[in-house]
């Protein structure tokens, strides 16, 4: 029986996220997934993020839609863009700290909270944790999208940190510093891999194991179940034709050159375009705008002689766009990174939207195994050390030549597997670790 269903009061917990909508920004959806369910499972929630207005990114208006009515969302201001870029230090995590940290302080001294929940790309936020604990005796939860602390871009052959060496390398610095104590502290923690996990208990071995859980980025089943209502652009590229269209949907990072190389590879073998090869589409693959970078997938396509089979729209497209997209695209691609312990968090998203899935993935990431398990999707696993020819000849195996590839006509689902990966289910299984902590208070 839940707190509602006796008559009690629910338990409330306060969810820290810096981006929220109307920003359209990746590290928030966790958050957003849970609200509408959260309050069915006996929990009351309440959000705190930064002012939309200090915030810089892509909006997207339709997300603010998707918000159960009544819940209180606290909004607090940064130093302003122009000025911290004035002292080189635009980043939100520094230019919101102080204000999170005194709209929380506010927020906690009333006494209403069971917890405070993480859930953020923008570590800094992370280091309120402690003082939150200290001052006002809360319990914090972290959600780690992310690895903070990461020896990644130390490895030989990786490619150059987001940022640049300089800046990589200062955040790291604090990283140092902060999450020892961040997650000590931490009441519990939440990885969205097996691998954060595994290298974080091998970090603090001093932390029970029970401190830990893995929990994936979830399938929206609400979000999908809200398309019908919804007036969307039209898919961006164009009327239908008999080519069929293959979309991968998110970000490329340098990390996912190996398969992105082999998949170009392979459809360049045919010696050019055929009516039934597949063109392929790239949406959304840079986060800002005003990212000038060289495109690795332009570059990787030119590379293969096979620039007119692949178009690439950079910029992000609005979240129920992009939705919409994976339902009206003819397959679905899912690209993974040469580091194994990253997970594309639409690995779910795509098996709703129902259309056909290919997906090369590093042969030990988690996702592998549950694609496999949840469904049809065809499934390419490459390692590190294999070469672009190693990918393009599995895929070949699996599909044949790119002239006329042997796709599943449908994607099968099945659902009893899924159920737990879904929104609800992600909430339930959250929502049980929160009441289970509540009981060992």
């Amino acid at each position: 029986m839940t707190p509602s269903d006796s008559g009690k009061s629910a338990r409330r917990v306060l969810l820290v996220s810096p981006h929220f909508p109307p920003v359209n920004a990746p590290d928030h959806q966790r958050v957003r997934s849970l609200l509408p369910h959260l309050a069915e499972l006996g929990w009351e929630a309440e959000v705190l993020c930064v002012d939309a207005a200090q915030v810089e990114g892509p909006r997207d208006k339709l997300l603010e839609r998707t918000l159960p009515a009544g819940v209180l969302v606290h909004r607090c201001g940064a130093v302003p863009l122009k000025v911290a870029r004035a002292l080189r230090c635009g980043q939100l995590g520094y230019r919101a700290h102080l204000h999170l940290r005194a709209a929380g302080d506010r927020l906690l001294r009333t006494g209403r909270f069971d917890f405070v929940f993480f859930s953020t790309a923008i570590f800094e936020t992370l280091a309120l944790g402690p003082r939150w604990r200290r001052r006002f005796g809360i319990p914090y939860l972290v959600d780690l999208h992310d690895p903070w602390l990461t020896d990644y871009y130390d490895r030989p052959g990786a490619a150059a940190p987001p940022g640049g060496r300089l800046k990589f390398g200062l955040a790291q610095a604090i990283a140092r510093r902060c999450e020892p104590r961040v997650m000590r502290g931490a009441a519990h923690i939440v990885c969205v891999s097996p691998d954060y996990s595994r290298v974080l208990r091998a970090r603090y071995p001093d932390l029970p194991e029970d401190r830990f859980s893995v929990v994936p980025f979830a399938a929206p089943q609400h979000d999908f179940d809200s398309l019908g209502g919804l007036t969307l652009e039209p898919p961006i590229w164009g009327p239908r034709s008999a080519k069929p269209r293959w979309l991968y949907l998110g970000r490329v990072v340098p990390a996912m050159k190996l398969p992105l190389a082999g998949l170009m590879q392979w459809l360049g073998a045919v010696g050019g375009p055929s009516e039934t090869s597949p063109a392929l589409w790239f949406v959304g693959t840079k986060y800002l705008g005003t990212d000038h970078t060289e495109s690795l997938v332009v570059k990787l396509a030119v590379a293969e002689d096979v620039r007119d089979q692949v178009s690439e729209h950079s910029a992000r497209v609005p979240y129920f766009d992009g939705l919409h997209l994976l339902q009206n695209a003819d397959a679905v691609l899912v690209i993974g990174s040469d580091d194994a312990s990253y997970t594309a968090s639409k690995v779910y998203s795509v098996l709703l939207a129902g259309r056909p899935v290919l997906a090369l993935l590093h042969r030990d990431c988690a996702a592998v195994e549950r694609l496999q398990a949840c469904s049809n999707a065809v499934v390419i696993p490459f390692d590190s050390v294999d070469t672009p020819a190693d990918i393009a000849r599995r895929l070949e195996q699996a599909l044949g030549g790119a002239a006329q590839p042997r796709m599943p006509a449908r994607l099968e689902v099945r659902r009893e597997q899924l159920a737990p990966f879904t929104d609800r289910g992600m909430t339930a299984t959250l929502v049980a670790l929160m009441n289970r902590l509540l009981h060992a208070r």
